[in-house]
């Protein structure tokens, strides 16, 4: 096998051992380092990478445009099915909210026919307090935004 002192050493051929320490003048020697840094943020890589990609598979660059291509339209797609149900989510959920409320309003007023004015008073004031609820929660209810929107605004 060979001695185990000279298998963990490394040997560098140009390093020489020191015999004593030397003072080197001052402004004999520069240090310089350089660091650079690069970032890229999109849905898209950037040009040059683009064009490292072309590189090794010739075809690369004009396949990736066209996959981000079919992902923006299926988003549009998407989002032109969303909004529209949205709004009819949205348009039915009052309409039977608006429908239970009135209902309510006519159990009280029945309520008050049959002479039971403190039921009466009890439901009004309970649909009447949910409304109000529901109101000031509405108006508290922020938009929602894309995420592309929130990066925006984080930068």
């Amino acid at each position: 096998m060979g001695n185990k002192k000279n298998r963990n050493k490394i040997i560098f051929p140009s390093a020489r051992p020191i015999s004593a320490p030397q003072q080197i003048p001052v402004g004999a020697y520069t240090l310089a380092a350089k660091q650079q840094i690069e970032v890229h943020t999109g849905p898209l890589p950037a040009p040059a990478t683009l064009e490292q990609y072309d590189k090794i598979v010739p075809v690369a660059a004009q396949r990736i445009l066209a996959m981000a291509e079919k992902q923006v339209n299926h988003r549009i797609a998407l989002e032109a099915q969303i909004l529209p149900s949205r709004e009819k989510q949205s348009s039915r959920g009052q309409m039977f909210a608006f429908i239970a409320c009135l209902a309510m309003l006519a159990i009280a007023a029945l309520a008050i026919v049959y002479n039971h004015p403190v039921v009466a008073s009890i439901i009004f004031s309970c649909t009447l307090a949910s409304v109000i609820a529901l109101f000031l929660k509405a108006s508290k209810v922020p938009v929602q935004q894309n995420p592309q929107e929130k990066q925006a605004e984080k930068k």
